[in-house]
């Protein structure tokens, strides 16, 4: 039964390489090759580029004495990047498997099931592990040349390293399902991690080089004052090296914090999983309240309706509206290091430091553009459109709803990022207001043009809600409309700039979306409309 069940979770982890979630069809043969490539060359790209930052580490290091701090390096980097990856799917396979059901009606043991799953844990924690980990020991091997019995130990050492990252994991999946449970809406869990996933990769990707050179500079004095604070990776890094006798102390670390791991988790295993939300039976009674109940329009409750879509859906929530974690981050850095920007831009504009509002308003409008939720609004009614089409409700309230939504998600965000540029580069009050009027009107053109675009390319029979997000002609319209928009305006300021100054421009700006916005407003409330009222 045990073997079963790991073909089941193998099946489960690679599922999407063999099968066509679209169709809900077997791929072809060709397919799944093309599909394999596809990953194969991802993970070559990055494998690649960790190899180009191992090897500026690995000779010097190894010249130096210090092979284990070599390994020990990559070896952090090797559980942070595994444990980033497959926390969340340990989560989802271990505590909200869709099949939790059914397996536990069947005579199966928990512990079972569960060592099952943690067995798909450590494959998965093994292979992201080797994404950084595998790069690293290709260039200690060419630099060192161990011979077969170091390849071995470096070998052991990965295997090990995965089982730690797969036991870190498993906590940090368990603590992910205590989240959850106390938040009535769990798909901010999954939009909270991604979108802690992606500082750390960005916080990373733009400290390496410093971090690099701090290394270079002083290793065997970094090495001395982490070789405390890390011991555990210290055994791993001198096993990697050459000493069997520490690998197999770190071995038996490894494997000891992956039992006490299991022993734990299978101690509740049953009941967390009840008590999570997937066994139907287990939900308890709700109480019931006396409470009035106020009227509100249709037009409230198509924007509720509107709302409660796109927070439902983390796919929705990081595809369409992933800009505003980038609109935040970029106004926060501003506020704690726009003055030494300032300097920069004050010295490299000498003479036409007018243009900078233009440069400014650019920069917020690009930022701003990357959010793009009406562009599949529509298409994700799904089979479920004809409901609004069914109500007494005008069709142009329906569609004016998935506009509020752009514009409620949106503006917050925006007029954070405005008021920290305005602070920072302290434009005259003209300036600044021009400014916020040309960024307001851009947020609305874009949300119109995808609106315009999903009411014209409509995909209502899709299979997997990613499909009308990410694969859509009316996404690859708005988001490449958006940054086509800024070209256009940026080559229509360098033909005008000999007679048109850079505030004059923005108001030229202001008109020109303005205009836009207003055509396609009309458009939507009428042919729009109409369409929006025939589909189904």
């Amino acid at each position: 039964m045990l073997k079963a069940l790991i073909k089941k979770q193998f099946l489960e982890v690679f599922a999407s390489v063999f099968i066509d979630k679209r169709k809900g069809t077997k791929r072809s043969s060709g397919s799944v090759i093309l599909n394999i490539a596809l990953y194969l060359l991802l993970f070559g790209v990055v494998a690649v580029n960790i190899y180009l930052v191992a090897n500026q580490l690995c000779e010097p290091l190894v010249s130096a004495g210090l092979a284990w701090f070599y390994f020990a390096l990559f070896g952090l980097a090797s559980l942070l990047f595994g444990v980033l990856g497959s926390a969340f799917s340990t989560y989802n396979s271990i505590y909200v498997a869709k099949d939790n059901e059914m397996l536990f009606s069947m005579p199966i043991k928990p512990r079972t099931i569960l060592l099952s799953r943690l067995v798909s844990v450590y494959l998965l924690s093994l292979l992201y592990t080797l994404i950084v980990f595998a790069p690293a020991a290709a260039a200690y091997f060419r630099a060192a040349e161990p011979g077969i019995g170091g390849i071995l130990l470096v070998v052991l050492a990965a295997l090990a390293l995965a089982l730690l990252s797969s036991a870190v994991s498993c906590v940090l999946g368990w603590l992910i399902s205590l989240v959850a449970r106390r938040l009535k809406n769990k798909s901010f869990v999954t939009v909270l991690v991604a979108i802690l996933f992606l500082g750390l990769y960005y916080f990373f990707y733009f400290r390496i080089s410093g971090l690099l050179a701090k290394i270079l500079a002083s290793p065997l004095l970094i090495a001395n004052v982490l070789k405390g604070y890390i011991y555990p990776f210290y055994l791993m890094g001198e096993g990697a090296a050459g000493d069997a006798v520490k690998l197999l102390l770190f071995a038996l670390m490894c494997i000891g914090a992956a039992a006490i791991v299991y022993f734990i988790i299978s101690l509740g295993f049953a009941k967390s999983v009840i008590s999570g939300g997937s066994v139907s039976s287990a939900k308890k009674n709700a109480v019931y309240s006396e409470s009035s109940i106020k009227a509100g329009s249709a037009s409230s409750a198509l924007f509720k309706k509107e709302l409660l879509r796109f927070t439902s859906s983390p796919n929705y929530m990081l595809n369409a509206n992933i800009g505003l974690v980038f609109m935040v981050g970029a106004a926060v850095a501003l506020l704690i290091m726009g003055s030494e920007l300032r300097q920069r831009l004050e010295t490299i504009l000498t003479g036409n430091y007018d243009i900078l509002a233009l440069i400014a308003c650019g920069a917020v409008c690009l930022l701003s553009g990357t959010n793009i939720t009406t562009a599949s609004s529509v298409s994700l009614e799904g089979k479920h459109i004809w409901l609004p089409q069914s109500l007494p409700v005008d069709a142009r309230k329906a569609l004016l709803a998935k506009l509020r939504l752009h514009l409620t998600i949106v503006l917050p965000p925006l007029a954070l990022l405005l008021a920290s540029v305005i602070i920072v580069f302290r434009f005259p009050l003209l300036e600044s207001v021009i400014m916020c009027v040309v960024s307001l009107l851009y947020v609305l053109l874009i949300a119109l043009i995808g609106l315009a675009a999903n009411l014209k390319w409509t995909n209502l029979h899709w299979t997997n809600e990613v499909i009308p997000i990410k694969q859509s002609m009316p996404v690859f319209i708005s988001m490449f409309g958006s940054f086509a928009a800024i070209l256009l305006m940026g080559g229509l300021y360098f033909l005008l700039k000999s007679a048109v100054p850079p505030l004059g421009f923005l108001f030229i700006a202001a008109v020109l979306f303005g205009a836009i916005c207003f055509i396609l407003y009309r458009l939507i409330v009428t042919w729009g409309a109409r369409r929006y009222a025939e589909l189904g």
